[in-house]
């Protein structure tokens, strides 16, 4: 665009392309906004939508807020506020190290961040609850919220005052509609006065709790507390996050006890008049949970028949997973008739299948994340048959369904029974290295989903060969397709869970590669986990991912497109996926392939991006860096704990099929230096064909 078009155009034009800038590149936006005060004025509709701010309440220091008003002063900024995000210290907060804290004060930054869930958020699957998923949701804590507390209910009490400053603050963000609470400790009773003061001339501020716990149900004896019970009973409540269970895991204090569900369940039958959005972890196989002593008595005087939940999601949570009492119960105090949203992350139960395609409907439902139970080592995916019946039924019964993710998705769950046409976006999730996505999958989806812009999926890689560019080339007939995140599983085709390894050699390997990787190994793991070095060659090989494998997978992708003359792709993305971790008769061996492996398997972005006259242009750009480098770091670690010198372990010759695949570009240049990846193999040319 020539810059003297820019100024011509009208600030609504200015204004969108200023919100694509937010959720795309926030830096450009940045950059607009300093070149002079009518870009500014525009820009900062979006650079001050959120604003987050880091509390750290083990500090006795107190409170200054003054120099961040007067920052939003004086760039007129507090009419744009529309989002707070308050948190503190976390697992992986960036300002924690080990079990210490590092902000000197107890409100001590204030940052302008693009906003992940923003309002007109594309993929309603990547939300602030996206890692909290799986058997352990421990494993993936990021949140400040789920630091564990212990404190009682009168400490409340004692830090309101030092909380007054943000309570003000609130009292001057006219647009404010959301805050996110994402602290350990209760939510303080000034900031609710604070949001209940707005309800009178304002749009009403929603109040979203990822901690959700009455520390008054903790107590001996009960002793009910005013604040809490303003709290569940306030407009402002929209959404709760709340860990259940009895479950020890590192402190058994991480786990409520079951009455918080009961809780639960009577919020959204109205005791908290405009709640919509709940997400709970680990319901722990407890289906009638009750309430303790007077509080049962006076929150049974506000119940309603049920609730009107937009948005339900399980997920973390037991080893029983969900079953059909789970669904029955959930069903029993909202209705699924108006539910919107709905995410199973936990492995859903034959029974749960059951009871939502006989006793359930869902007519409203247009987003759904739903965990399947994988195969075992006696339940293999040929005995799953009735399962695999149940999950189709289920899915042929959303008729508004726009978002889908399967996790653990398996091929006896047919796509093109399985998905709707009205399908928008698309995340397939297959059980760990078992099914990678083929052509005939693609068909599939094309011919059913004709709308489809947003898809996910696995990549089984082999080597950048035909087959392969084939698959990249059948992408490119989905006709609307616009993003692509594929996930890369660099592990060789034979292998295959639950059933039995395969490790055949190929017809390309040498001597070296046929010799194992463990020759000390005895001869009952040989039969089990035997594996040759050209095995671990082709994985090698598998896993490296640069920008000019990423262009070319691309462009691959571009030219189908181009020439049937079909909606052309915008971004992609590529992540390596963790199916590397197949298993290893000792740990320090898959430690030492983990390090080669994380060096090589980089995340790549591709965006198109116009360029005015001149056409458009493709911009690479390494993604998740840091998550890499720490995983080097933390495989190295490992190594080096494992391997100690009363514990010799054989050597592997890792570096040297590194370097049979990678010889020394230079003398003294490094294992990083020297790496490319492999090229996509060249198509046979062809006659322009239509799919």
């Amino acid at each position: 665009m020539d810059p003297g078009t820019w100024t011509t155009l009208p600030q609504e034009l200015k204004a969108q392309v200023c919100e694509f800038l937010y959720g795309t590149h926030l830096s450009s936006l940045v950059n607009l906004a300093i070149t002079n005060k009518d870009n500014y004025d525009v820009a900062a509709l979006f650079l001050f939508r959120t604003i987050k701010i880091f509390v750290n309440e083990r500090d006795r220091s107190q409170p200054n807020l003054q120099k961040y008003v007067r920052h939003l002063e004086c760039f007129e900024a507090k009419k744009h506020v529309r989002r707070l995000v308050i948190y503190g210290p976390g697992w992986s907060s960036p300002v924690r190290t080990g079990f210490g804290y590092e902000r000197p004060s107890f409100i001590r930054t204030l940052a302008y961040i693009p906003d992940p869930e923003r309002e007109n958020n594309e993929n309603p699957l990547r939300t602030r609850f996206d890692k909290l998923t799986g058997v352990d949701v421990w494993d993936n804590i990021i949140h400040s919220a789920f630091v564990p507390d212990t404190s009682p209910v009168g400490t409340a009490y004692q830090l309101n005052e030092r909380w007054r400053p943000l309570a003000n603050l609130i009292r001057q963000l006219p647009m404010l509609g959301d805050v996110i609470y994402q602290c350990s400790t209760q939510f303080p009773p000034c900031l609710l006065a604070a949001l209940h003061e707005r309800q009178s001339g304002w749009p009403r501020c929603r109040l979203h709790i990822d901690a959700f716990k009455l520390r008054c149900l903790s107590s001996e004896p009960l002793a009910l507390d005013p604040h809490e019970l303003m709290l569940i009973a306030s407009p402002c409540l929209h959404s709760i996050n709340i860990r259940m269970g009895r479950r020890a895991l590192h402190n058994s204090l991480h786990w409520l006890h079951d009455s918080h569900l009961g809780l639960v369940f009577r919020l959204v039958r109205g005791i908290a008049p405009n709640i919509k959005e709940v997400h709970v972890a680990g319901t722990n196989g407890t289906r009638n949970p009750s309430l303790r002593g007077g509080l049962a008595a006076l929150l049974e005087k506000g119940l309603q028949g049920k609730g009107s939940l937009s948005c339900l999601q399980l997920y973390g949570g037991t080893s029983n997973g969900i079953n059909g009492q789970d669904i029955d119960s959930w069903g029993t105090h909202t209705d699924f008739t108006v539910l919107r949203t709905l995410k199973l992350d936990s492995e859903v139960a034959q029974s749960a299948l059951e009871t939502l395609v006989n006793k359930h409907g869902f007519p409203s439902l247009e987003v759904l994340s739903i965990r399947l139970r994988p195969p075992t080592w006696d339940i293999v995916p040929q005995d799953m048959s009735a399962y695999f019946l149940l999950v189709k039924r289920f899915l042929q019964n959303l008729p508004r369904l726009i978002t889908l993710k399967i996790t653990n998705w398996m091929n006896g769950i047919s796509l093109d029974r399985a998905l709707g046409s009205s399908l928008r976006i698309l995340w397939l999730e297959p059980v760990r290295s078992s099914y990678g996505l083929t052509p005939q999958h693609v068909a599939q989806i094309r011919e059913r989903c004709p709308l489809l812009k947003d898809l996910t999926v696995v990549v089984r890689r082999s080597k950048g060969d035909l087959l392969e560019r084939a698959l990249y080339r059948e992408l490119g007939t989905l006709p609307k397709l616009q993003h692509l995140s594929l996930k890369m599983d660099p592990s060789r085709p034979d292998y295959s869970f639950p059933t039995a390894w395969n490790w055949s050699e190929d017809e390309s390997f040498d001597d070296f590669d046929r010799e194992p990787l463990e020759p000390d190994t005895d001869s009952h793991v040989h039969d089990l986990w035997f594996e040759r070095k050209g095995h671990v060659r082709d994985v090698f090989i598998n896993s490296a991912i640069d920008e000019t494998l990423t262009l070319a997978i691309f462009k691959a992708i571009s030219e189908t497109k181009e020439r049937n003359n079909l909606v052309p792709l915008e971004k992609l993305e590529i992540r390596l996926t963790d199916a590397y971790y197949y298993p290893h008769p000792t740990s320090w061996v898959r430690c030492e392939l983990e390090t080669y492996i994380a060096m090589l398997g980089r995340s790549w972005q591709v965006v198109r991006i116009p360029r005015g006259s001149s056409g458009q242009v493709l911009l690479a750009q390494e993604i998740d860096k840091g998550e890499r480098e720490r995983a080097i770091r933390r495989s190295e670690e490992n190594v080096r704990a494992i391997k100690r010198p009363m514990h010799p372990n054989p050597p592997l010759d890792l570096e040297t099929i590194f370097r049979r695949i990678w010889p020394q570009r230079r003398e003294g240049s490094t294992l990083e230096e020297d790496w490319r990846s492999w090229p996509l193999s060249t198509p046979t040319p062809v006659a322009s064909s239509s799919y």
